[in-house]
């Protein structure tokens, strides 16, 4: 369904350029639901704003994003919105600033089915109406008129949800949809993602583990703007093969809260060779000198020259 080669997507700033995204390929099949994890700029949501084209104007995008078959940086614009508004659904992160405060909630997740879907207002009132109460908000009716700063931050989340599905769209990107949330929060929303991922093909970009582990069939790993490894998710958990991974997971309270040594690149300066070798207790000379290929490794792949 979507398929991503080489991409490459660079930011020019006062300091140098910035190379958020560096030559990253990714394939999503049908009813598949992928997790992005990895640490705060590394680059997963520059990627997820790449495949929907919602970059900002002066970033300089280079490789290809097929989706089924098309090739979206060669649509026009109106094509694109379209493509974004019918088969593609954005579930954006941070609620604070994705919804308008002065327009009641019902509203905005009604505005693009009347733009979209050509549906009457009242029609698509009724539809937001139900969508509400599909994502598990209380009094729908009631909340439906209700502006922002009347909902809790889970409901605000799950309010960008139903607007994510409001055009009932094949494919949905969801930007960190459990951040800044309470744990019993958060276990409500991973509850209602898994429910809501058993009928569509999913992107997660996330760094919460659990919301990987318990939603997605397939996990992709980045570092310094590169995906480092990509496995099943089962196997992804039972055993990580990059020494980053490892290090990450291993990082979290959960997990036993080590650290991993030193910090990540800045993405103006990348050290030549691997991006995690400065940062590696299992560094090589070659990894200093080589920047190392996906490798494949029984079913999966990792950018490690361990697997060489």
């Amino acid at each position: 369904m979507l398929n991503v080669s080489n991409l490459h997507v660079k930011f020019p700033t006062d300091a140098g350029t910035v190379k958020a995204v560096s030559g990253v390929d990714l394939s999503i099949s049908p009813d598949e639901v992928m997790g992005l994890i990895g640490e705060s700029g590394c680059g997963k949501s520059v990627l997820g704003l790449a495949i929907t084209r919602l970059l900002q104007e002066d970033a300089i995008v280079d490789g290809s994003i097929l989706y089924q078959g098309d090739e979206i940086h060669s649509l026009d614009k109106e094509s694109m919105r379209k493509l974004r508004g019918k088969k593609i659904g954005m579930i954006l992160q941070n609620p604070g600033t994705s919804l308008n405060p002065v327009i009641p909630i019902g509203q905005q997740i009604a505005e693009p089915l009347m733009m979209h879907m050509r549906m009457k207002r009242a029609d698509a009132m009724d539809k937001a109406v139900s969508l509400l109460e599909r994502v598990k908000i209380k009094e729908p009716s009631k909340r439906a008129k209700e502006y922002p700063h009347q909902f809790s931050g889970g409901m605000k989340e799950r309010a960008l949800i139903a607007m994510g599905l409001a055009p009932e769209p094949e494919f949905i990107i969801a930007d960190e949809p459990t951040k800044g949330l309470d744990v019993t929060v958060k276990k409500n929303i991973v509850k209602l993602l898994k429910e809501i991922s058993d009928k569509k093909t999913m992107l997660i970009i996330t760094h919460d583990l659990e919301v990987a582990e318990d939603v997605c069939d397939s996990v992709g790993v980045m570092y310094a703007g590169e995906i480092i490894e990509i496995a099943p998710s089962n196997r992804m958990f039972g055993e990580q093969l990059h020494p980053y991974t490892r290090g990450f997971f291993e990082s979290l309270p959960a997990r036993g809260l080590k650290p991993i040594k030193g910090s990540s690149p800045s993405l103006i300066d990348l050290p030549q060779g691997c991006r995690f070798h400065l940062r590696c207790e299992h560094c090589m000379d070659r990894c200093r000198k080589e920047h190392p290929p996906m490798i494949d490794k029984e079913g999966r792949q990792v950018r490690c020259f361990l697997y060489a």
